[in-house]
């Protein structure tokens, strides 16, 4: 197997399917390690969270309504993370 076969291997889930069983027994661990991260992972890592959300999305909807309501929600989200 080529090294162009062996990273397309890697990188295109589809043309792994295409390789026989001992083909794909005969290739590497991809050096990147696990590619895709469940929900659950991802809930895990930080800003993963609803409450960052929530508060990206006021902050979001407080710039379209004026400087001085986004400033005070800004003020507001800054104390609730002070804590």
């Amino acid at each position: 197997m080529t090294t162009e076969q062996l990273v397309r291997s890697w990188k295109d889930e589809e043309y792994l399917l295409t390789l026989s069983a001992e083909e794909q027994a005969l290739l590497p661990d991809n050096p990147a390690g696990m590619v895709e991260l469940s929900d659950e992972d991802l809930m895990g890592v930080e800003g993963g969270s609803d409450t960052w959300l929530v508060c990206s999305l006021i902050v979001t909807a407080a710039a379209t309504l004026g400087f001085s309501i986004s400033m005070g929600v800004s003020y507001v989200v800054s104390k609730a993370y002070s804590k």
